[in-house]
């Protein structure tokens, strides 16, 4: 069997495996920042999956929200609901909070986006 020389890496795959790295780094800056303020934050997952034979696409967003607003002498800040923009065209949208469903509802669409609020 030959010998075979180590594979290299040329330099434009490691300055954007290195550009990959600082991207996802700086992605949860805004994250600690905003947590330093207060405020509620809002973190997401989601997973698109193709169905040709059915001409759709599943969406499945997982989000968590975290309020970073602290509490004061007069009480506690209570969120009612956050806002989602998705595709434009989205369609039969449900939401569910640890199994049981909650009321999710589009909210606006535009030719760009559409708003879910949940």
């Amino acid at each position: 069997m030959p010998a075979r020389t180590p594979a290299r890496t040329s330099p434009r795959r490691l300055a954007a495996a290195v550009l990959a790295s600082g991207a996802i780094l700086l992605a949860w800056a805004p994250v600690a920042a905003e947590a330093a303020q207060g405020g509620l934050v809002v973190l997401a997952r989601t997973q698109y999956v193709v169905e040709p034979d059915l001409h759709r696409v599943h969406v499945t967003v997982d989000a968590v929200a975290t309020s970073f607003e602290p509490d004061s002498a007069s009480g506690q800040t209570y969120y009612t609901g956050v806002n989602f923009a998705v595709q434009p065209g989205a369609s039969n949208v449900v939401a569910t909070s640890g199994g049981p469903a909650v009321r999710a509802v589009i909210a606006r669409r535009a030719d760009d986006f559409t708003v879910i609020s949940v």
